[in-house]
């Protein structure tokens, strides 16, 4: 049955950061950071992508919301699957393997860091973990959550370079693997509040100015964090991360503003799936957080937040099986074209109302261009990034 379209009943407050400056003591160097969800490649997605020819093509899948992905500075991602060739066999749930156009797709589209520590990181088990990496790396993403070498997870953090020379390291952990842990505990990062903790300190020590924790976790298709889940995330800001994002429920989660000692941190519990072909309401859906970070030479904030609900479609003009994610607009008169029909812009924006529930409506949109910042070319800053053990 559609979903009709009406107003949210109940506003969410906008959230705010206190501790930014009301009068800061330079004009600030302006970034972005986009975060999203989970991309999963299901069975449907493969037998979409296929061509006459036996090769695989995700061509489209992303470019309704290329203007949105490709605006931060850096755009960060969980990769649910594995990139670990067509030797080891092609397949989606329950045991994901995708052919590396998926890579292609997102890195046109803006997309820079991927976290492969999540619960199908071992579906083609440790060599298809070794290959995801590899594919990962020559494709020009960053990645966390999974390691080669005891070495490089002694030193687990992606350190991104972005404008103004800020440090962003970025930390990536899961609650586990479907496949048994493997006996080399270091490929996977595991998360517990003291490991965690650990790390985000020593990757300050290692000179970040700003830690990402990002956290695949919680209670599948449910629409609120666990008790446990809101108590180590703010631990785990105390503890002097910036963002906690959070994945793998497969449907948005709230956020919210976590202070601490003049200090804001920003939780995102779940941002939901970024594709996937789990049709069913609210799992056809997910969200896009673009964080504003401010900067002076003594100091740094978190000063803005935006969000974009965006929906996945499974077909075309003509009915046609085909996979594309929407930005989820805000009336009726703003969805058309693209292959959209009547009823998947119903469905869209049932789903904009869901999501209002969860998140500030009036946080829905884009970040305001800042004059002085130099976001206002858009990527015209490659972020560097670097790791360690090389």
């Amino acid at each position: 049955m559609p979903v009709m379209w009406m107003a949210s009943a109940l506003a969410v407050a906008p959230l705010q950061f206190p501790s930014a400056p009301k009068t800061p003591s330079c004009a600030p160097v302006v970034v972005e950071i986009g975060l999203t969800g989970d991309t999963m490649v299901h069975g449907m997605q493969l037998k979409s992508a296929l061509q006459d020819n036996g090769s695989y093509s995700m061509d489209g899948w992303f470019d309704a919301i290329a203007a949105i992905t490709a605006r931060p500075d850096v755009m960060l991602a969980n990769l649910e699957t594995n990139i670990a060739g067509e030797d080891l066999g092609y397949s989606g749930y329950p045991r994901f393997n995708s052919p590396p156009s998926v890579l292609e797709e997102l890195r046109e589209v803006g997309v820079d860091h991927l976290q492969t520590a999540n619960n199908h990181c071992l579906d083609r088990g440790i060599r298809g973990g070794l290959r995801t990496l590899e594919a990962v790396e020559a494709h020009g993403f960053s990645h966390s959550g999974t390691f080669a070498s005891a070495e490089a997870r002694n030193l687990p953090w992606a350190m991104l370079t972005l404008p103004g020379e800020l440090r962003v390291a970025v930390l990536g952990y899961t609650y586990g693997t479907e496949a048994p842990p493997p006996e080399e505990t270091w490929r996977v990062a595991y998360y517990d509040q003291q490991t965690v903790e650990l790390d985000i300190h020593r990757a300050r020590q290692a000179g970040a100015d700003l830690v990402i924790v990002g956290v695949h976790w919680g209670r599948e298709y449910q629409p609120k964090p666990e008790p446990f889940q809101v108590d180590l995330a703010k631990h785990w800001i105390e503890a002097g991360a910036d963002i906690v994002w959070g994945h793998h429920p497969h449907v948005i989660q709230p956020a919210e503003v976590h202070t601490v000692d003049g200090r804001d941190g920003l939780i995102l519990y779940s941002m939901g799936n970024f594709i996937s072909n789990q049709r069913d309401f609210p799992k056809y859906g997910g969200m896009i957080a673009t964080v504003q970070i401010s900067s002076c030479p003594a100091d740094r904030w978190l000063s803005d937040v935006r969000f974009r609900p965006t929906w996945v479609d499974d077909r075309d003009d003509d009915r046609r099986l085909r996979f594309k994610v929407h930005p989820v607009p805000d009336s009726p008169v703003k969805c058309v074209g693209d292959g959209l029909s009547a009823e998947d812009c119903e469905l869209m924006l049932g789903y904009r109302r869901h999501a209002a529930a969860l998140f500030p409506e009036t946080q829905f949109g884009e970040l305001p261009e800042t004059p002085a910042s130099p976001i206002a070319d858009v990527k015209a800053w490659p972020f560097r990034f670097e790791y360690f053990d090389k």
